[in-house]
């Protein structure tokens, strides 16, 4: 018996893809785990899924919930773990059989509190890529420059920022959360956190973790005003973090990220448009943005997207306008006409 670990999995309307999550945490070569599957209110066939899978292995948990988001999703399978590490995982994406053990050995052997991954992405059927032993350890400066780096290109050499694909010790990082009522935005504030707590970390040279291009796998769907929200809450959050320049000038790129989506998100929702407080609201965390710690040229180029979120309101508005003069004019001329 080695340290039971905890694969935390959040699922929303999951359709086909939860299934293979599901096979490949069960085709696992560590025995001592228990999966946590929080269903976030789903509409679809999830739930049955889960309550077959449950039947089959005890060592599969199912937690319902209503839709409260990803970051609600995750903070209730973290307060409901048991084991004395653990993993988070999406529900669309897949484990490598070694990745748990792999994750175990490394965390045995160094003494460290957090072991990262390597992931691979892929569409379709997933691929076998062939395990690689061996890592290193990180430690102070060292350490936290990789964390930068993550912040900055979240994706580089095959590591990744996403809370996913690392084990946490627990008794080190088991009392952190996510932002609660945050929707979205797990990543950008959990990750961080956890992160810049770790005084060491083992960075894993295999792949471990295949990540699945193509499909929306949070609660709410990505590049929606809730995405939008939920992650200018946790940036203005995770910018208090650290103050040094460096760490400021790796937020400028991901900042520039969540405003440009708010600028998709903002134009192509018409719910947005139809709900004047929400819009206010999302504008005010998007500005809010601007008061942080981050560098110039970053705050300038969310100024640049915000106004052109104007704009386009306003465009929008004028055309809605117009149409709407169109059509009431058409209609009385056809009527004088009958």
């Amino acid at each position: 018996m080695g340290r039971l670990i905890s694969v935390l999995i959040p699922v929303y309307n999951t359709g086909t893809f939860l299934s293979a999550a599901i096979d490949s945490l069960r085709a696992q070569t560590w025995a001592d785990w228990e999966g946590i599957f929080v269903d976030d209110g789903s509409k679809d066939h999830s739930q049955a899924t889960l309550a077959e899978a449950l039947r089959s292995d005890a060592r599969i948990r199912l937690i319902c919930q209503r839709n409260a988001g990803i970051c609600g999703a995750r903070n209730r399978a973290l307060e409901a773990m048991r084991g004395d590490a653990f993993v988070h995982m999406d529900q669309d994406d897949v484990l490598l059989p070694w990745a748990l053990e792999a994750f175990a050995r490394a965390a045995e052997e160094t003494g460290a509190p957090l072991v990262l991954g390597r992931m691979q992405t892929f569409e379709g059927a997933p691929p076998t890529p062939p395990f690689v032993p061996g890592g290193h350890l990180l430690e102070g400066e060292d350490w936290r420059r990789t964390v930068l780096r993550l912040i900055a290109d979240p994706y580089a050499e095959g590591m990744n920022f996403p809370t996913w694909n690392k084990l946490y010790d627990r008794q080190t990082f088991g009392h952190f959360r996510c932002l609660p009522n945050g929707g979205y935005g797990d990543d950008t504030w959990y990750v961080p956190l956890t992160h810049l707590h770790a005084r060491k970390a083992y960075v894993l040279d295999t792949v471990t973790y295949l990540w699945r291009r193509g499909h929306i796998s949070g609660s709410f769907g990505t590049c929606s005003p809730a995405w939008v929200r939920g992650y200018a809450r946790a940036l203005k959050a995770a910018s208090s973090l650290d103050s040094g320049r460096d760490y400021a000038a790796a937020w400028g790129a991901m900042l520039h990220w969540v405003v440009r989506y708010a600028f998709y998100a903002w134009t192509h929702s018409e719910a947005t448009f139809r709900d004047p407080a929400f819009r206010r609201a999302m504008g005010e965390d998007l500005a809010s943005l601007l008061n942080t710690a981050l560098p110039l040229r970053a705050r300038w180029r969310a100024r640049l997207w915000l106004l052109k979120l104007r704009l386009w309101r306003l465009a929008r508005m004028a055309y809605g306008h117009h149409r709407a003069n169109g059509t009431f004019f058409l209609a009385k001329e056809t009527a004088t006409q009958g």
